[in-house]
């Protein structure tokens, strides 16, 4: 990941707190700019966007995208790859994920069948430049409760 206009800050910050651990209710809400209780703090920049980490899971998740955020799918399936975000610096509102780029999804070998979910590569992504949505999603579903809000949204279109 590299920085088109201004610089990689809120991403190593964003990678440098996750990786600290987001396990307690306090370092999980401060990385989105708030009070355990859900109040915003403006002593803390919010630099994620939960929401948006988990809209853009399920899409990889259910449209099996093979490269994307990880891939390309014939190499190493560890390297970050097709992955671009963007932050706004001025009222930093979280980083957003952007999906584009896939010409892995789908497939008509595998097609859904092709299961991402179950990959566990977590422990390749232990630095920051293998930093992606993807590591964050396992960090952010280990820790109580988080995954709560993957259910909401997938009860939705159930």
């Amino acid at each position: 990941m590299y920085a088109v206009d201004g610089t990689r800050d809120a991403y190593d910050d964003l990678w440098t707190a996750a990786n600290s651990g987001v396990s307690s209710n306090s370092a999980y809400f401060a990385i989105q700019g708030m009070n355990v209780d859900g109040s915003e703090n403006s002593n803390y920049t919010k630099l994620l966007d939960v929401d948006n980490v988990i809209d853009y899971m399920l899409l990889i998740y259910f449209t099996a995208n093979r490269d994307s955020p990880v891939g390309p799918p014939m190499n190493d399936p560890t390297m970050p790859r097709n992955l671009n975000a963007i932050y706004n610096r001025n009222n930093p509102d979280g980083i957003k994920f952007v999906a584009h780029d896939n010409e892995h999804s789908l497939e008509v070998t595998e097609g859904v069948s092709h299961n991402r979910f179950s990959q566990s590569l977590d422990s390749v992504f232990d630095a920051v430049n293998f930093f992606t949505p993807w590591w964050l999603n396992l960090k952010r579903n280990r820790s109580r409760g988080r995954i709560a809000g993957v259910g909401q949204k997938t009860s939705v279109v159930s």
